[in-house]
Formats: structure tokens, C-alpha cells, sequence
């Protein structure tokens, strides 16, 4: 299968099902391209390997761009939001965004496509994109690691 080739991951969670039916079943492009990046990001979240993955060590590519947009709209706009696939604009990514239940446009969001530093009119600029995206989905990985250990039955199990 190719997501599971594209994913890598041996077990088959829920969300790999819902996304082999979400890209086959695309109605366009756009579509498939956006579930791919969705069900990439959340393959290297489960496989514990999203690290490697956001450090900008070399040019952002359109995957990184898309990363970067989704976080930074949501750490620093609205949690209600929904944005484009990045397209390119000279030396830097520009992604189309929209906020709210009535899906109002925003100002883009910039990603150089040499640094990977974030911009929006209006509101703050992201230097470090590696920091940022690090400590954006580390709230994440907090939030999905296994319970607190259970404590022992008995006094003599301490």
C-alpha cells in the first residue's frame, strides 16, 4: 500500500485507514496533497520522529511551509482555521488562510523558503523556525505519552 510505504509505520492505527480512504477518495489534487501532508505529520508524530523532521537545516520545502503556516496560524491566530497549500513566491512560500466558522480570509501567512521564518501582517514574525515548531508539537507529544505509572497495589510492592 502506498500510504503505509509513505508512512512507514508497521501497526495500523485508526487515523491510517481514515486517511488511505480520504486520499484515494480526493476530489482533486489540492485535496489528495493536503490529506497526504495531514497523514504525514501525524505518521512521524506517532513514530516519535517529528524532531527530525522540522529542524530547517536546508531549503523549506513545501511540506516544512505547510507545517510552519498550519502552526504558526494556530499558536499565534486562531485554532479555528483553515489554510492553503503553500505555493511559491519568489524566495518564500505564501499560504492563503482563513479563520472562523465562516471561513474569513486573513492575510497570508510568508514562509522564506531559505530560513523557514514565519510572517503575517499584523502580527509577530517567528525567527527560529526550528525552536518554534519544536515547542509547538511538544505540547502535543506531552499531551499523547502514556498515563502516570499506576502506584504499587501493596506497601510491599515499593
Amino acid at each position: 500500500m502506498v500510504l503505509v510505504a509513505l508512512c512507514g509505520c508497521a501497526k495500523k492505527a485508526p487515523f491510517h485507514a481514515r486517511y488511505e480512504t480520504l486520499i484515494r477518495e480526493a476530489n482533486n489534487p489540492t485535496e489528495k496533497q493536503t490529506y497526504t501532508f495531514e497523514y504525514r505529520l501525524l505518521c512521524y508524530m506517532e513514530k516519535d520522529e517529528l524532531e527530525q523532521h522540522i529542524a530547517i537545516t536546508d531549503a523549506v520545502d513545501q511540506f516544512k511551509a505547510w507545517m510552519l503556516a498550519k502552526a504558526y496560524l494556530d499558536e499565534n491566530i486562531s485554532v479555528c482555521s483553515g489554510i492553503s497549500l503553500p505555493r511559491k513566491d519568489r524566495n518564500r512560500w505564501r499560504i492563503r488562510c482563513w479563520v472562523g466558522r465562516e471561513g474569513k480570509e486573513i492575510p497570508p501567512v510568508y514562509v522564506d523558503a531559505h530560513t523557514g521564518s514565519i510572517t503575517c501582517e499584523g502580527n509577530l514574525t517567528v525567527d527560529n523556525p526550528s525552536d518554534f515548531l519544536t515547542q509547538y508539537y511538544a505540547r502535543f507529544k506531552r499531551h499523547n505519552q502514556s498515563p502516570e505509572p499506576k502506584p504499587p497495589r501493596n506497601k510491599g510492592d515499593l
